[in-house]
């Protein structure tokens, strides 16, 4: 396990970004990394469980924020850590009007999961490629950005539903 988390692959613009900025600020940037990570699951949790879903739908739409929190903030994802993810994709994501996708979260977790397969081209060279890793992350940063600007747009009503992910609105 030690040498697993000092391992690093397929790490996305996000993480990457934060390692620069603890490694910047005189931190250890992994370990920074891994504690933040570790401390937004935490309160995740915590909320969950001081704010219990309200039915099996919305409990199983919070599943994403633990799941997309650590897909987000790895800085080791191989692309079967998805596979928790595409049950709950399955379920909610809906069609839309561009290109038959719709503009929000689930449509984003649903692109990542297959981009994913992407990750494998470290495999050619045994070292990262800047283009693939930019073609998995940045869709969904688009998406979950989409979402969050649609959210904000109709309000805390749409937002207050036991701040679940639905893309119903």
């Amino acid at each position: 396990m030690p040498k697993y988390l000092k391992e690093q692959f397929n790490i996305g613009p996000l993480p990457n970004l934060l390692l620069s900025f603890f490694q910047q600020a005189g931190f250890e940037a992994k370990q920074s990394v891994g504690f933040l990570l570790l401390a937004i699951l935490a309160l995740l949790a915590l909320a969950m469980v001081l704010r219990p879903a309200q039915d099996g739908e919305t409990a199983l739409r919070r599943c994403i924020w633990l799941i997309g929190a650590y897909t987000l903030l790895s800085y080791n994802l191989f692309s079967w850590y998805l596979l928790w993810l595409l049950p709950l994709v399955a379920l909610f994501v809906q069609p839309g009007r561009w290109l038959g996708l719709r503009g929000d979260a689930w449509t984003g977790w649903w692109l990542f999961s297959g981009l994913i397969a992407l990750s494998y081209t470290f495999f050619i060279d045994w070292k990262p490629i800047l283009l693939a890793q930019w073609v998995q992350f940045w869709p969904l940063y688009l998406f979950l950005g989409l979402d969050l600007v649609r959210r904000m747009k109709l309000g805390n009503t749409a937002y207050d539903e036991q701040w679940v992910v639905n893309s119903n609105q």
